[in-house]
């Protein structure tokens, strides 16, 4: 029963995430899908904004959907173009 469980919950997970892709390529944003995790990171180095949190607070607010800035992810420079949202 737990594994049937399992299996519902990857399913679902997965539809969402695809749904969630779809709509970054759609918005001309490339996704980076990480194996196994709950998160997916877009590449927006393509918005306006010097650091991944200035281009958040723009993306927040042309759609009015929030993400997490790379910068709270990456420690060095890897933080600058990726944003992940957290419930995909």
């Amino acid at each position: 029963m737990f594994s049937r469980f399992l299996r519902k919950a990857r399913k679902l997970k997965m539809d969402k995430s695809d749904r969630l892709c779809n709509a970054l390529y759609k918005a001309g944003l490339e996704p980076y899908i990480p194996g196994r995790t709950y998160y997916i990171l877009a590449d927006i180095s393509r918005l306006p904004g010097n650091s991944s949190k200035e281009r958040d607070m723009y993306l927040l607010g042309k759609t009015k959907g929030a993400c997490v800035p790379g910068e709270a992810f990456f420690h060095d420079e890897g933080g600058e173009n990726p944003i992940t949202n957290t419930k995909p």
